[in-house]
């Protein structure tokens, strides 16, 4: 009896590393499995953002021009501003593939801006916008604001609903802008907007 305890103790004691080793081998398999797939997901995701890039259409609203009206930047003289240099933007990193937007200054020239003039354009989700694929080159874009033909001569504003803003790529890899002035679900006016500077600059793009 005793022979037969010591034996069976002599044989888990032999089988016992094996187990052992059994189970790493198979713990190991299963975290490399899981690697796998977690970096098959983010190879699925990088893929996805490589597909193509999405440039939404965005809109300046009339009370957000406005605003620039109210603090007295719109009045003829010295200090009226004349220039809007945009800004591309995005609310969350993770989603700028598909939700960039813009920011707008505005100011008396590219480098003299109204800091605390900055509006945020939304996206129109009525809009198609553009997809891009291949080289892009993001950058500030600029505008003169008197060619949206928005102002009255005493610096006030004429009668419109919002500016819509449409993505283009007339000089890849950078990208530009057209715009619409809509009024009553109507456009009133469609004509070039801001492009990128340097290098589509004054001249011969503008002014």
């Amino acid at each position: 009896m005793q022979k037969s305890t010591f034996f069976t103790t002599k044989v888990l004691s032999v089988q016992l590393p094996f187990f052992l080793i059994f189970f790493i081998i198979l713990f190991v398999s299963s975290c490399n499995d899981t690697d796998k797939k977690d970096g098959n997901q983010a190879l699925v995701g990088q893929a996805d953002t490589a597909n193509g890039f999405k440039l939404n259409c965005v809109i300046l609203t009339k009370a957000q021009v406005q605003a620039w009206v109210d603090s007295g930047w719109t009045k003829p003289g010295a200090t009226q501003i004349k220039e809007l240099v945009f800004q591309p933007y995005a609310a969350d990193v993770k989603s700028i593939n598909a939700d960039l937007q813009l920011i707008v200054y505005p100011g008396q020239t590219k480098t003299d801006l109204k800091i605390g003039g900055r509006q945020e354009l939304s996206i129109d989700t009525s809009c198609t916008g553009k997809e891009v694929s291949g080289p892009l080159a993001l950058g500030n874009l600029s505008m003169k604001l008197d060619s949206l033909k928005i102002l009255n001569s005493d610096g006030t504003l004429n009668d419109f609903d919002f500016i819509r803003f449409v993505p283009a790529q007339d000089h890849p890899p950078y990208i530009n802008y057209n715009f619409e002035i809509i009024k009553k679900g109507e456009v009133q006016l469609r004509d070039p907007g801001p492009t990128v500077c340097p290098p589509i600059c004054c001249p011969p793009y503008c002014d």
